[in-house]
């Protein structure tokens, strides 16, 4: 992307990220296994920048969700391992080949697929996926189970690196059904080949369950300053969204604000606008609910957010001025929005305000060069 031309953008803190980084790793411990998931641009962050820190870092694997980002990965220089989580296509298991990535097998189709692009000389890296409770995709019999492995076991095209479980509810009040995930998984285990990795914790699950560790975790949304669960570790967000205060008018009661004319001032009101809308990725629903920081103070939005910008009650903070800092997430003074609030208020998670980046906001990188 060339060069912006207007103060809208994405911070990225790479010193928060190594932090966030060793504060996982001290938890973990020496003898557990880092694979760090960088699927959908690293949640937003950058999969390229944030993949070559984790590299500089030690990180023992990489994990995305489909083969295209692994291949970007891998142009881009990286060439640590990389896992393909998700079911793949039958045209992708060629590409896995050449690009000398690890695949999820999730079905005994999969390994017919397999089988039609691995050779002895460039065998294929297999991780087994077990549903224990997802409900979603992946092994769920013993018996297809051990199947796949009898077909694995024949073939040396094909190599058993792995096998993994997800939890679906590792960050909910209730432990339960982790727990009965948890045992299911380690039945299945009994029958897994020793010496292979072994992982069922994401970012959640690896820090709420250390039974759940065994020799390999997969943290994502952590190493991004978000643990999901109470944890004694002092994660940092590392993404923040800037930008700048562009009109500021003073606005009578009974006046409307936006489009729909769905808000109307109780008293006299200081409106700013801020350059920033649902094209940039604010939600549109936070019209009405959600908050941008200006001089330090929490200002509402009111009226609909636009495409391009959107309108907060800036009576708070009257001095407020053309080209002053608007922060719609992260620090401002004494002030916080964190990614997830922002979710809350929008009806959604912070994964997905995460994730929501605009390719027309640029990221810029701060904490030294990737």
């Amino acid at each position: 992307m060339t060069e912006s031309m207007r103060s809208t953008y994405i911070k990225v803190d790479l010193n928060k990220l190594r932090h966030n980084f060793h504060t996982f790793k001290k938890t973990m411990g020496e003898e557990v296994k880092i694979c760090a998931v960088v699927k959908a641009d690293a949640y937003g962050h950058g999969a390229v920048e944030v993949s070559k820190v984790l590299m500089q870092l030690g990180v023992d694997a990489l994990a995305v969700a489909i083969v295209d980002e692994a291949t970007e990965l891998r142009e881009n220089g990286i060439d640590s391992p990389i896992l393909v989580l998700s079911p793949m296509e039958e045209r992708a298991f060629q590409k896995a080949v050449e690009y000398d990535l690890t695949v999820s097998i999730h079905h005994l189709i999969d390994l017919d697929r397999a089988k039609a692009v691995a050779t002895l000389e460039k065998p294929l890296r297999l991780h087994l996926s077990i549903d224990t409770g997802m409900n979603r995709d992946s092994f769920y019999s013993i018996g297809d189970i051990q199947t796949a492995l009898n077909i694995i076991a024949g073939d040396k095209r094909l190599k058993l690196t792995g096998a993994y479980t997800h939890f679906a509810d590792a960050d909910g009040e209730s432990p339960d059904y982790s727990l009965k995930q948890l045992e299911r998984f380690k039945k299945v285990r009994r029958i897994l080949p020793s010496g292979i990795l072994i992982h069922a914790g994401a970012s959640a699950g690896a820090l709420r369950f250390p039974e759940a560790r065994f020799n390999m975790v997969r943290p994502g949304i952590a190493l991004h300053g978000y643990p999901q669960v109470k944890t004694e570790g002092d994660y940092q967000p590392i993404l923040s969204f800037h930008s700048i205060v562009s009109a500021v008018r003073r606005i009578g009661k009974g006046e409307s604000v936006s489009y729909g004319c769905t808000y109307h001032a109780s008293k006299e009101t200081v409106v700013a606008t801020i350059a920033a809308g649902y094209g940039d990725g604010v939600f549109r629903s936070l019209s009405g609910k959600g908050f941008v920081l200006l001089s330090g103070l929490r200002c509402p939005i009111i009226g609909r957010v636009c495409m391009d910008q959107l309108m907060v009650d800036a009576s708070l903070a009257p001095q407020v001025a053309v080209g002053d800092e608007a922060i719609l997430i992260g620090s401002q003074g004494q002030e916080t929005l964190d990614a997830e609030e922002v979710g809350r208020l929008a009806g959604t998670v912070g994964y997905e305000v995460l994730t929501h980046r605009s390719n027309r906001v640029p990221r810029i990188y701060v904490g030294g060069t990737p």
